[in-house]
């Protein structure tokens, strides 16, 4: 196996890729369990690089989509082992490449608030408390582990006066500092180095070193929000991870989250982890869907080049992005002079301007992006327009290219209803011929369009064809998330999660006051006071839009079917120890809506059977004070 990990190794990236799809599935998996013994028995390299290993996994995946990947590597027969109280498993991992899945994450884990943590690389452990004695177990396959108890009191940051039965996930790992200074020259890395140490059977020099950092309490089913989890182990004397608190976020903040941690941790690290800052059910197998890792590909796939020019582009919205031409270089066999900017503050903390030296990476077909700078530049090269900061201190924003946001705002309009041929050098002459908002574009004849600078007949009938055939049969939240009449930051997603929970939000100001429909708009998931007001202060403008819009457009009703009753109207149901999708749609018709996890905000919490033996969402529930019902009384009561 030895020889074929060393000929894979040695494979340039096409090569390893094309290795991989025409090799047997047979080798493939010999090769991946070879490589998780080594990796996380042994404490030595298993000879793949990470993106290899990555690469090898994801490629069992595809051509093997029925077996299931197992988490970390069974326990060798000589150690310790032992069944693991809590089941330990791993995280679903996303890419920059993954955009598109990291969008559909996000859709089904809706937040107003995200936690990120550094991905610690050492040693995943479990540390558990029982009676004033302590015990600590590393992963293994997530089921068995490996007793390593005996290094308790070699270990560092671990409190000796905890008097609560507690269970508290962590890492194994050793500072960087630490490891370079006393012992670099005898392991590769930290991660080695500690594997290799908590596996030998001779307590060695260097255990004094390691450190436990702690990331999750697991307590039950369902946990406590991860930064509440985190304070109290603050407040025990535990170290606790990195973690930084946002409301949404992007590929292009995951990546620079990644390369800031990579600059500023004590520890090695080899990712981010991302979840919604709120209570959760604990999964008992396999990966969590409420989390997963954000990876890049950093070390094996980099390259310098000189800083030409800062290039700044503006939005749709005004917010200018900045762009990074360098000097062009080769990486993976293409080539490169551009690479992304992030944003402006990373352009102004990192002193990114002409003749600056970077050092780029490449991951897919995602564009080329900065991992450090080895030479700053005298000033960074920032925009020669009057800008000013928005209110994070990330994003500069300009007024002075208004016209082009707006046909960028009318171009992402039409492409959002799939309308097709009326795209941004389109819009732009339409734009230029005098129709220079969305409605003037829409209120247009044939004719117009055809004295459209560089429009023929043909081409005019095409574009206006298209424009009145795609008003057709449109969702109002669609129309407004896409019109943008509400802001930055409240598209189509937003507005209709919005509109399902308050579909007759569009006439309330008739019948409700401002403070009332700000209240209502903050109970709908993933709102903000801030977004809210948001809402409210461009509520007016939004109905006169649609109003303007309803003589060139047909809409669907928005109203969400319910009985006459309406008897479970704005409450929130969770059901525990059953599915029944026919059940969840009831609850939906008569106003409810069907959450997963229990939190203050629960009306009623449905069980199979009050005799059953309590879940963790019950247990939650009678925390919070929320009313159990068994589920014939639910239907008896509500839905019959």
């Amino acid at each position: 196996m030895e020889n074929v990990i060393t000929k894979m190794s040695s494979l340039s990236d096409k090569e390893f890729e094309k290795y991989l799809l025409s090799e047997s599935l047979l080798v493939l998996h010999s090769v991946k369990l070879y490589a998780d013994d080594i990796y996380y028995n042994s404490g030595k390299s298993s000879g793949l690089n990470d993106w290899q290993y990555d690469t090898l996994k994801e490629t069992l995946n595809i051509r093997d989509p029925h077996y299931i990947i197992p988490t970390g590597a069974l326990i060798r027969d000589h150690e310790n082992r032992t069944k693991l109280p809590f089941w330990l498993g791993s995280m679903n991992k996303f890419k920059p490449e993954d955009d598109k899945a990291i969008i559909k994450w996000i859709a089904s884990n809706k937040a107003t608030e995200y936690i990120i943590e550094d991905k610690l690389d050492g040693i995943s452990c479990l540390l558990v408390v029982k009676n004033s004695k302590i015990k600590i177990y590393t992963r293994g396959d997530g089921i068995i582990g490996a007793d390593i108890s005996y290094l308790v009191k070699y270990l560092k940051n671990i409190p000796s006066n905890i008097k609560q039965d507690i269970s508290v996930r962590g890492e194994l790992i050793m500072n960087n500092q630490v490891f370079k200074k006393k012992y670099e020259k005898e392991y590769a890395n930290p991660r080695n180095m500690v594997s290799g140490l908590i596996g030998s059977k001779k307590m060695k020099e260097g255990v004094q070193y390691i450190e436990f950092i702690a990331y999750e309490v697991i307590n039950s089913e369902v946990e406590n929000k991860p930064s509440e989890q985190l304070k109290y182990l603050d407040d025990l004397g535990f170290t606790t991870v990195w973690r930084e608190m946002v409301k949404d976020f992007n590929v292009d903040n995951l990546m620079e989250y990644i390369i800031r941690s990579k600059e500023t941790s004590k520890y090695e690290i080899d990712g981010i982890i991302v979840q919604p800052n709120s209570s959760y059910e604990r999964n008992t197998s396999g990966n969590p869907q409420y989390a997963f890792a954000f990876k890049m590909r950093l070390s094996d796939n980099l390259i310098r080049s000189k800083v030409l020019q800062v290039e700044w582009n503006v939005s749709k919205w005004g917010v200018l992005k900045p762009r990074v031409e360098i000097e062009p270089v080769q990486l993976g066999g293409v080539t490169i002079t551009w690479a992304s900017g992030f944003n402006a503050k990373f352009i102004v903390e990192k002193s990114i301007g002409v003749d600056a030296v970077i050092e780029i990476t490449r991951s897919g077909d995602v564009i080329p992006y900065i991992v450090s700078v080895v030479k700053k530049a005298k000033d960074p090269d920032m925009p020669k327009i009057a800008y000013t900061w928005n209110e994070t201190g990330v994003d500069i924003k300009t007024n002075e290219y208004e016209d082009e946001m707006a046909v960028k705002r009318i171009a992402s309009f039409f492409s959002e209803l799939g309308i097709k041929h009326v795209g941004e050098k389109n819009v732009q002459k339409i734009y230029e011929s005098g129709h220079d908002t969305l409605l003037k574009i829409v209120m247009a004849s044939k004719e117009d369009f055809e004295k459209v600078p560089g429009f023929g007949k043909k081409m005019a009938e095409r574009a206006w064809n298209n424009i009145h055939d795609g008003l057709k049969d449109l969702s109002i939240p669609l129309v407004l998330g896409a019109s943008g009449v509400f802001g930055i930051g409240l598209g189509t997603k937003k507005i209709t999660t919005l509109m399902n929970d308050f579909p007759d939000l569009l006439v309330a100001s008739g019948s409700m006051k401002s403070e009332d429909i700000l209240e209502r708009i903050i109970k709908a998931e993933g709102f903000s006071h801030i977004t809210a007001k948001k809402v409210v202060d461009n509520l007016e403008e939004a109905k006169q839009f649609i109003d303007d819009m309803r003589k060139y457009a047909t809409f669907k009703d928005v109203s969400v079917p319910q009985s006459s009753e309406g008897c479970l109207r704005d409450m929130k149901i969770v059901l525990s120890g059953f599915r029944d999708k026919k059940l969840e749609d009831e609850i939906v018709k008569r106003g409810g809506k069907v959450t997963t996890t229990v939190s203050k905000q629960t009306s009623i919490l449905v069980v199979a059977s009050i005799d059953a033996e309590p879940s963790g969402k019950a247990a939650k529930a009678k925390e919070f004070g929320v009313q159990i019902v068994q589920l014939k009384d639910f239907i008896n009561r509500f839905i019959h």
